[in-house]
This record gives C-alpha cells, structure tokens and sequence, in this order.
C-alpha cells in the first residue's frame, strides 16, 4: 500500500514537471490561468495546446501498454510475451495499411478505432486457431500460434504496402508513434474506454494470479478458466 501511495505522488510530480517545466519555464499559478483567464500568450498556448495534452497522452498510452503487458503475460504465463508475440499488433497493422491504401481519406480516429477492431479480430483468430472453442488452451500453443499469424499479417500488410508509396509513409508514421501532437479533444475521445479496461482489470488481478499457478490447479480451485482466457 505504501508502495502505491509513493508511485501516485512520485506520477503527480512528474506530470507537474512535464506540464510546467521545458524551454520555456511555468508555474502553478500560470497552469490554472490557461484554463481560467486564457489570454493568448506563449504561455498559455503551449500549455493548453501542447504540454497537457502530452501529459495525458503519455499517463493514458503508458498505463494502457502496462495493462495489454501484463494481461498477455498473465495469459501465457511468460514474462517475455507481449502482443506482439500473440499477432495482435500485426493485426492492427494489417486492417491500417487496408484503410490507407483504398480508403485514404478516412479520420484519424477512424483509422484508431479499425485498429483496434484489427487487434481485436486478430485476438479472437489466435484464439480460436489454438483450440479455444475446446477450452483447452496452452499457453505454448498461443505463443506459437500468435507468432505465425502475426508473421501472416504482417506479410500481407508489406504486400499491399509494396503497390502503395502513399499508405507507406502514412503507415510509418502510425507505427513510430509519438505522444507529441495529438489534441485534447481525440485523447479525450479514447479515455472512457482505456480507462474501464484498466478498471476491469484490477477485478481480475486475483483471478490472474491463480491463473498463473497453472490451468489445471486454477481449474481444481473451481475457476473457469475458459471465461477468464475469453475476458483477457
């Protein structure tokens, strides 16, 4: 508990930090005038166009790959996996270079949400390849599987990629990634969602730990184990 209360506040100042420290140095009172009495200056501009959308932007993506971390490791029971072990990247990536290539005027947050709906999809296919429908899953089998269909996807994206210099640049530039740029308005569009999953996630963090001792000594403990693998 202490532990927690010392990386809540050690968070707090750091996000104090990023907000008012930088080229050009602010202070508390110069934070809350941005939103209060908004006057046009440097100040203010960079505040509120700039360093707390960053701020927010890095606490939502931060926390949000913490959590995809832990669950995927959770599930295969190995402290190296990560989605992109399991193709779910690759599958995000795929239904990205589809959108750019022959839909190229689609929104960013459109782009966001197929992305997600790619990840997803990917998700279930592993699943379901790796014999989830028998509710006999190893945690071997969706490292395995994952792998290969990730190595799919990524080279029917490269393929596509390949006729289209366009979607090229537009996919490079999603896959660096960066948490500069970004308005307030399309972070604040993703936070219900990252946030309920983090939520959900601390309801689970028991069951994970059960989970961890093995399937079948999950399964004697009475856990359906089945329901949990289909929630993470």
């Amino acid at each position: 508990m202490i532990l927690f209360l010392l990386l809540i506040i050690t968070t707090i100042i750091l996000c104090y930090l990023s907000i008012t420290k930088g080229f050009i140095h602010t202070s508390y009172d110069t934070l809350i005038d941005a939103y209060k009495n908004f006057n046009n200056s440097q100040e203010h501009i960079i505040i509120r166009a700039s360093r707390v959308p960053r701020t927010l932007n890095s606490l939502l993506v931060g926390g949000a790959l913490g959590v995809s971390g832990l669950l995927t490791q959770g599930l295969t029971r190995n402290k190296l996996a990560s989605p992109s072990i399991l193709g779910i990247n690759s599958g995000a990536v795929l239904t990205l270079v589809i959108a750019l290539t022959y839909f190229p005027n689609i929104s960013s947050l459109g782009l966001a949400w197929l992305a997600f709906l790619g990840a997803l999809g990917a998700s279930i296919l592993v699943y379901l390849l790796c014999g989830g429908l028998s509710g006999d899953i190893k945690p071997m089998d969706l490292t395995l599987g994952g792998t290969a269909l990730g190595a799919l996807f990524f080279s029917l994206a490269q393929g596509i990629l390949y006729k289209s210099e366009v979607a090229l640049e537009q996919v490079i530039y999603w896959m660096t990634g960066s948490v500069e740029g970004k308005k307030l308005e399309v972070i604040i569009e993703f936070m219900p969602v990252i946030l309920v999953v983090m939520i959900a996630t601390l309801f689970i963090g028991k069951k994970l730990n059960v989970f961890s001792l093995g399937e079948e000594m999950a399964r004697s403990l009475g856990m359906k184990t089945m329901y949990l693998k289909i929630a993470i």
